[in-house]
């Protein structure tokens, strides 16, 4: 943990304490001070069924699975996507991208 993080953390647990002071509460647990603060309720970038459609579409044939992802999703219609975003949500699938074992450009085809 970077030293940022950590006194971050503990100037939320020393806002906390003093909070729960001041308006007569039993002192906080260590549980309790170290709960994270509730994240706001943000809708995910890609959902499941996107996810589902995206695989479906990189792994119709051999020539989908051989393209880029990034490629597949814009013929997808899906435009506001990163690539990291992408990646990731397809490897928690199992999806590994594929490696050409050739050089094309040194065989003849």
């Amino acid at each position: 943990m970077s030293k940022s993080t950590a006194q971050g953390i503990k100037d939320r647990v020393a806002a906390l304490i003093i909070k729960y002071e001041e308006k007569g509460l039993p002192p906080l647990t260590l549980l309790e001070q170290a709960i994270r603060k509730v994240r706001s309720d943000t809708k995910p970038k890609i959902s499941i069924a996107e996810v589902t459609l995206l695989l479906e579409a990189c792994t119709i044939d051999k020539k989908q699975h051989k393209k880029l992802w990034h490629l597949v999703t814009k013929e997808e219609g899906l435009w506001d996507l990163y690539r990291s975003i992408i990646k990731r949500k397809l490897r928690e699938r199992g999806l590994r991208r594929a490696k050409s074992t050739k050089k094309l450009s040194l065989t003849n085809i």
